[in-house]
């Protein structure tokens, strides 16, 4: 299996009850690994902060990086722009995965990473790849309208109907397709050839 840039949020604590934070700002914890898969990427993170002098790691959630980004001895600290923002597109996503359902034991935001960026090849043949696929909804979007939309903004209507239909009636599938379509948009946002590096 080839390797491929994962990005990694996390945060530090003291002890493994994560009672006593050693953090004062999310954008300190990013890593940007090469890794097969989720698994060696929390790994090497994990790895990372050990050798920081971390004592405990809480991973926050996980997504698709680039390889100019890969530091596989440090984290990308807030003097980086990168991941200042990288954490503040992490934003909305954080506050689902804080509060997520659990099923079998297993986070619905890991439920939507493997659905989102563990896509098969017959997905991808069926539906189309994730993010040309809202860009070509956007298109005929706006083909419909007159209007200029994004696939950017066709991604975060998604998320705002996922949310909508969640606050008539709580359903499991509402959180996971609206995590999924965060994820979604955080991989598209990172595709993006002139990514918005944030503010210095």
């Amino acid at each position: 299996m080839e390797t491929k840039p994962i990005i990694v949020y996390w945060l530090a604590y003291e002890d493994d009850r994560e009672m006593v934070r050693l953090f004062s700002k999310y954008q300190d914890y990013v890593c940007c690994v090469m890794a097969k898969d989720t698994d060696e990427a929390i790994q090497k993170t994990i790895r990372i902060a050990k050798n920081t002098g971390v004592p405990h790691v809480k991973i926050m959630g996980i997504a698709t990086g680039r390889e100019e980004w890969v530091n596989e001895e440090y984290p990308l600290r807030d003097n980086t722009p990168k991941a200042s923002c990288l954490w503040n597109n992490l934003t909305l996503f954080n506050i689902i995965l804080q509060t997520s359902l659990h099923m079998e034991n297993k986070s619905i935001a890991l439920e939507a990473h493997e659905l989102i960026n563990n896509r098969s090849e017959e997905k991808d043949r069926m539906y189309g790849p994730f993010s040309e696929g809202m860009d070509r909804a956007s298109m005929i979007f706006n083909g419909m309208t007159g209007l200029n939309v994004t696939g950017r903004e066709m991604f975060m209507a998604l998320i705002a109907l996922k949310f909508s239909r969640e606050s008539y009636n709580h359903k499991r599938d509402n959180l996971l397709d609206a995590i999924g379509y965060i994820q979604g948009l955080e991989n598209y946002m990172n595709e993006l050839t002139n990514y918005p590096m944030g503010d210095e």
